[in-house]
């Protein structure tokens, strides 16, 4: 056995020997995504558990309906709010007795001013649950107009239409709870019948349409949301680093300066994650604290490091809540590296990863890229040329002769827009081993 004395000759001393703990992997609790020594675990256990209540209760102010009255339940919690983010937009909503709500978004980045027009269109619709016309967009249209005329500005149809599509986009028409395919359609007769013009009367420079699944979709521009100043939050800069990557402040563009199209599919992940095994509820964004390598120093809600992802699925359980499922929902712009950060950062925690692509030819670009860049260290696997991917007969051979091979993706869903929408999560288990967590 060596001595204190032999230790210092050896230029080492008892201190500098290896600690028990130095051994021990530290992992968060939540999402089982591994930190150092000196470093804070990604989740906070009393956020995540107030989540799970902000996606369960009530929140808003009470609705009082008719009997016949039906609301499409998109959405676990009781309000019809298919973002959770949105909540501070309806601030004035939020019920007095509400306890923790305030404390919970001093807690997280969201820097989303309150939107009294968007309060105002739930309050009219608590007026107006008697008229015939469509539940929920006679409200939309009422507050529309408040806020055209509050900007001294004329009434349009047209103007009234591009307020009612940003409703639309983020899923805040009242009595709708979600987004809805082909709603867009529904909504420009509705509005042009309610003023008796031609539904080309509504068109405008301020909406833009974007195809998802068989039919396109109507959105605003930022124009529209810069002129209007209904923007939820501030404009990403565009010289900014990745807001996927780590050091990084959240930006808030994983749900609220995404198109319609974007949450169409974010809004059905959400509500599909809650059929699946040991999933219990389901929150869109989702937030990961990332504190690798951060100053704490400099530790601030408003600048903590922040990873946004468009859906996430939990258990909740007898040791707390654990995160099961992360979902993505990749623009039709976005870059294959983009993705591939996303992939990345999934693979750094034990959740199930879902990235829907907006079809077979983005999956292939991504896979693609993926060779040619050596971002992964299985380039065996691949194809020589691109062209071979259309050799494969469907998603699932995908899968199963190549996806399955990349360590970079293992346990993660690759899917486009289309079959996600048609099919949900009814065939994951035939591209990625479902767990069951026993």
């Amino acid at each position: 056995m060596w001595s204190n004395t032999e230790r210092e000759e050896n230029g080492g001393s008892q201190n500098e020997q290896p600690q028990l703990t130095d051994f021990v992997e530290r992992t968060c609790s939540v999402c089982g995504r591994k930190y150092g020594e000196n470093e804070t675990p990604c989740h906070s256990p009393e956020v995540v558990s107030f989540e799970r209540q902000l996606t369960a209760q009530k929140w808003l102010l009470p609705r009082h309906r008719s009997p016949e009255t039906h609301i499409t339940p998109h959405v676990m919690g009781n309000d019809g709010i298919s973002f959770e983010p949105l909540y501070p937009a309806l601030r004035s909503l939020i019920q007095t007795d509400s306890t923790g709500f305030g404390e919970y978004l001093s807690n997280t980045p969201y820097n989303i001013r309150p939107q009294e027009w968007l309060a105002e269109a739930f309050r009219q619709d608590l007026l107006l649950h008697h008229d015939k016309l469509v539940l929920g967009v006679l409200a939309g249209i009422k507050a529309s107009e408040q806020r055209i005329k509050q900007k001294e500005k004329e009434v349009t149809p047209a103007r009234v239409f591009a307020h009612l599509v940003f409703l639309d986009q983020y899923g805040l028409i009242p009595g709708y709870g979600g987004l809805r395919r082909g709603f867009t359609k529904d909504l420009c007769e509705v509005c042009a019948n309610h003023y008796g013009v031609q539904p080309d009367a509504l068109d405008s420079k301020w909406i833009i349409k974007r195809r998802v699944d068989r039919s396109k979709v109507y959105s605003t521009t930022a124009e529209f949301r810069q002129m209007w100043d209904v923007e939820l939050v501030d404009t990403y800069p565009e010289n900014a680093s990745h807001p996927y990557s780590d050091f990084k402040p959240f930006d808030g563009r994983a749900i609220i300066d995404a198109h319609r199209d974007h949450n169409l599919v974010a809004c059905r992940m959400k509500t599909q994650l809650l059929r699946l095994p040991n999933v219990d509820w389901a929150i869109s964004p989702h937030l990961i604290y990332s504190h690798s390598d951060y100053d704490s120093s400099k530790e601030t809600s408003s600048s903590l490091p922040v990873l946004g992802f468009d859906v996430a699925g939990f258990e909740y359980t007898t040791d707390g809540q654990r995160l099961r499922y992360l979902g993505v929902v990749t623009e039709w712009e976005e870059s294959p590296f983009e993705t591939y950060l996303q992939a990345a950062q999934i693979g750094k925690t034990a959740a199930t990863g879902l990235l829907v692509l907006p079809n077979r030819e983005s999956i292939y670009d991504f896979l693609h890229f993926l060779k040619c860049s050596k971002l992964t260290d299985c380039p065996g696997v691949f194809p020589e040329s691109r062209e071979r991917y259309r050799s494969l007969p469907n998603v699932q051979k995908l899968h199963e002769q190549l996806i399955r091979q990349i360590p970079l993706l293992d346990g993660m869903a690759l899917l486009p827009r289309r079959r996600f929408l048609d099919e949900g999560v009814d065939t994951l288990d035939n591209l990625i081993s479902v767990p069951t967590y026993a």
